[in-house]
């Protein structure tokens, strides 16, 4: 599998990825290894990665960006051929699928739908007070 990472060479290490709330119950998140790639091994080790996704579209992505970064979450959009991924780090990465489903728990119901009934019953004396507003006009000119 080819990840749009770039700068880094090497070997491939095990990494998560996890989509928040896909068992349509909130705080629960299913999980898959990926793997990614690492710095060369002579080098310090790079942090672990782990992916969030993928994402349907750029919209959703964006979303949950803002999520992480609200909570001080490195992070990194990665667009991929089925939607999109987030990459946080390892030892972020449950607090990182923590706060998207508490976010999604939170606006489950929004915006909040409209009800097609009218917020006041007409009336006709709304009716008559326009009716009386437009004679009085064509008297007084």
């Amino acid at each position: 599998m080819s990840l749009p990472e770039q700068g880094l060479e090497g070997e491939l290490q095990h990494a998560q990825q996890c989509l928040p709330g896909s068992h349509g119950q909130a705080g629960t998140a299913r999980c898959v290894a990926l793997d990614t790639v690492a710095q060369e091994p002579e080098a310090e080790p790079a942090p672990s990665v782990a992916f969030i996704g993928p994402l349907p579209n750029a919209r959703q992505a964006r979303e949950w960006a803002l999520v992480l970064q609200s909570q001080s979450i490195a992070y990194a959009m990665l667009p991929q051929v089925d939607g999109w991924l987030l990459r946080v780090t390892a030892h972020e990465h449950e607090r990182a699928v923590d706060a998207i489903d508490l976010y999604e728990t939170e606006n489950e119901n929004w915006p909040p739908k409209h009800d097609d009934l009218p917020r006041h019953p007409p009336s006709p004396v709304i009716l008559l007070a326009l009716l009386a507003m437009v004679l009085f006009f064509f008297n007084v000119t």
